[in-house]
């Protein structure tokens, strides 16, 4: 009896240990299947964006980011360009950056998602809907996405500058609000890389020219099928279905309509003829106003001045700009000032401006610089909108210790 006693016991407890570790692995299949994609990663105006929406919306930018320096890389090799002096560079740099840190691009995905829900109910509100030649529109412009190949600037220090990049930036890939400033390193061993992650015959986005015996059906249809080829692969890469790849397109559609309704009519662009002085410090801005008020001359005070190399030797000269070009706060202050007025003190991200508004006047121009100023207004009235929506929008933590990092961008020799 003793002896199955002691047969029993050696039974039971392995099958015990057993039985709580398969218990423990379901628990946290569980968890990571059901649990955490049903978690609230934010909440905007009572909308939820759920962890399971953030987590896609993050592997989809991750697969995007990837196929962007990729073809980047492979565009520089072929026009026998060393990646690495451009590493440290917009846009590789920011690419990087993102790609290499989970939590950077967590955050700004995550500022996007709110963006997108308070766009969605503001259109809502307005009746605003876009077509599925919209949702077209915007994967065709995606498809372009390689941007051109600009000779590195390998020399002198950078220096601060008022006038933000007149490029419109693709919503595709938002840049989070803190980029890193340390100097990404891409290693290259071999003059052709290719992203194991992405199917290595995935296309540059580069159009197929016609061939002499090319029929019109004959390049709409292969252009159709590497349309549809590069869109499976992406969406497989990001693990999502190409419905929900479309419904992010029709996200981006949405943005532009409800950018062109809210600022549309205008055939001509604000531009200013201004010159400033810019200091580190508020109580310098005072002195200044002190001085100018004195009699003092604005162009000698600036070239003693102005922490603005640039501009301080010519007497704070910005000369003439498209106002929406300025960063907002100098911009803001100069558009609701008439012409001979000081401003100031203004602070930027900078420092602090004593601004003097020489000019201005409106110009005509074409849609593409249309379109762009649209865009800097867009971006200012998005702003606005969530600084009036704070008191609305809840972020939870939770969605820090849950940003996928796949796809992984391989490179190889």
């Amino acid at each position: 009896m003793r002896e199955a006693r002691l047969q029993r016991r050696v039974l039971i407890g392995p099958g015990i240990t057993i039985g709580l570790v398969l218990l423990v692995l379901v628990g946290a299949v569980v968890v990571e299947l059901i649990v955490t994609p049903n978690s609230v990663a934010a909440s905007v105006a009572g909308e939820t964006i759920w962890i399971s929406r953030f987590q896609e919306r993050v592997r989809l930018e991750r697969a995007i980011l990837n196929t962007r320096i990729t073809n980047y890389v492979a565009l520089l090799n072929a026009s026998g360009l060393d990646p690495n002096q451009y590493a440290g560079q917009e846009p590789l740099r920011g690419w990087l950056s993102q790609i290499n840190d989970p939590e950077l691009l967590g955050s700004g995905i995550l500022d996007v998602l709110i963006e997108d829900t308070l766009i969605r109910q503001e259109a809502e509100a307005r009746g605003l809907q876009v077509s599925p030649e919209d949702v077209d529109r915007q994967i065709d412009e995606f498809l372009g996405l390689v941007p051109p190949v600009q000779e590195p600037d390998l020399g002198g220090e950078p220096q601060a500058t008022l006038v933000p990049s007149p490029t419109r930036t693709p919503f595709v890939s938002p840049t989070p609000r803190d980029l890193p400033t340390a100097t990404a390193t891409l290693v290259v061993e071999e003059p052709m890389l290719v992203a194991t992650d992405i199917a290595p015959t995935t296309p540059t986005f580069t159009p197929i020219p016609p061939t002499v015996t090319q029929t019109t059906d004959e390049l709409e249809r292969q252009q159709a099928e590497m349309r549809t080829s590069i869109l499976s692969d992406l969406a497989g890469s990001a693990r999502i279905s190409e419905g929900r790849l479309r419904a992010h397109f029709e996200e981006l559609a949405l943005r532009d309509a409800l950018a062109a309704l809210l600022f549309e009519g205008s055939d001509s662009i604000l531009h200013v003829n201004a010159r400033h002085i810019l200091v580190a410090e508020r109580q310098e801005a005072d002195d200044l106003l002190v001085a100018l008020a004195d009699g003092d001359s604005f162009a000698a005070l600036a070239m003693a001045s102005s922490i603005d190399a640039g501009s301080g030797r010519a007497g704070g000269e910005l000369g003439w700009t498209p106002v929406h070009n300025l960063v907002r706060p100098f911009a803001d202050a100069i558009s609701a000032a008439e012409p001979g007025a000081t401003i100031g003190p203004v602070e930027t991200e900078f420092g602090w401006h004593v601004i003097q508004l020489r000019a201005r006047e409106s110009r005509s121009a074409t849609d593409a610089e249309i379109d762009i100023a649209r865009n800097f207004e867009f971006r200012n009235w998005l702003e606005d909108r969530r600084d009036a929506q704070d008191a609305n929008i809840e972020i939870l933590d939770v969605w820090a210790e849950n940003v996928p990092d796949d796809p992984v961008l391989l490179l190889t020799g």
